[in-house]
């Protein structure tokens, strides 16, 4: 009759064995295995590899980082799914020879144990294998889920006030070529820095001082001013310096009613000045100037072919001379 009892309470021990092992890994499944400071860790650490990936230009790595779910909103393109992003980001880089990927001022928020929002500045600066160079800044806001393996992937990512470098270079050049028509100095000298260095094309070097004076001397001989530039062209950049250069066409008309055409080439050096851009050095070339020489008040006139249409040099040498008028006291 015993051995009812022992079978009992054998049932019994291993029910409660059962019990406290289901309990226990009940337990230890609802207790995290990370806590909240080592998720936030994770997730800044995300973006880390993020970075390295597209410095890698590795896509497949690149992609691997999103949720299957995922949607993926970039500026001008439009919402991507991951495979998508995937043929975008292939045709993105396949004419590129470097791409330099930087994030900068990162805000990580755990939003509750299994979601984080991330926002940083993402800088991409390219290089194709022609030697164009793109730059960009973008605002990158993304939603992360922790998945099964323990570990963030992003859910969805926003790209905002996408700012283009080369948009802002060109801004530093309308702004400078407003200054010129307005002919107000000091708007042309706020595009430089305080120590810049401009070189004329006469090969003379001035500092901001300097440069002042030569400005008020030049506008005080023109009447009005009008200037357009063409091959706008980014040669060199870095996230400290670019290099860029263009030409400009200059119609100039003095107090005489006498208008000069001048095409000049010129190379800007700039530096970033908050999420701006200031020109450090320029040097200009002369390419050409072109006199319509409606009045020629020549004191001494050599050309060998004289075409004004009014000569009232005080000395003609011209060994051809075909004015309509010749006035001079001496007449060859």
């Amino acid at each position: 009759m015993r051995k009812p009892a022992v079978y009992v309470l054998l049932s019994l021990g291993v029910l409660l064995a059962t019990v406290s092992c289901l309990l226990l890994s009940c337990s230890e499944k609802d207790t995290p295995m990370f806590s909240d400071e080592e998720k936030v860790a994770a997730a800044k650490a995300l973006v880390d590899h993020y970075v390295e990936a597209w410095n890698e230009m590795n896509v497949n790595r690149i992609t691997s980082f999103y949720a299957g779910y995922a949607s993926i909103l970039v500026p001008s393109v439009g919402s991507l799914s991951p495979k998508s992003y995937n043929d975008y980001l292939r045709q993105l880089f396949s004419p590129m020879a470097e791409i330099s990927y930087q994030a900068e001022d990162r805000d990580v928020h755990l939003v509750e144990a299994e979601i984080a929002d991330i926002k940083f500045r993402a800088w991409v600066l390219m290089r194709t294998n022609a030697g164009e160079y793109s730059a960009n800044k973008t605002w990158i806001a993304w939603r992360l889920h922790w998945s099964a393996d323990d570990e963030w992937k992003i859910a969805t990512e926003n790209g905002s006030d996408r700012v283009v470098v080369k948009d802002q270079f060109l801004a530093v050049l309308a702004a400078w070529i407003t200054a010129w028509e307005t002919k107000n100095v000091d708007g042309i000298l706020s595009i430089y820095t305080p120590d810049a260095t401009i070189i004329e094309s006469d090969g003379q070097q001035y500092d901001l001082a300097g440069y002042r004076d030569v400005l008020n001397q030049q506008f005080s001989d023109i009447t009005e001013i009008d200037l357009q530039y063409l091959l706008f062209h980014i040669d060199q950049y870095t996230w400290e310096q670019g290099e860029a250069s263009f030409q400009l066409l200059s119609t100039i008309e003095r107090p005489s009613s006498e208008v000069d055409f001048r095409t000049d080439n010129v190379s800007w050096s700039l530096t970033p000045s908050g999420d701006n851009w200031l020109v450090q050095s320029q040097q200009t070339e002369n390419v050409s100037v072109t006199d319509d020489d409606a009045v020629d008040d020549d004191t001494v006139d050599d050309d060998t072919t004289d075409d004004d249409t009014a000569d009232d040099d005080t000395v003609d040498d011209d060994t051809v001379d075909d004015d309509t008028t010749d006035d001079d006291s001496v007449s060859a």
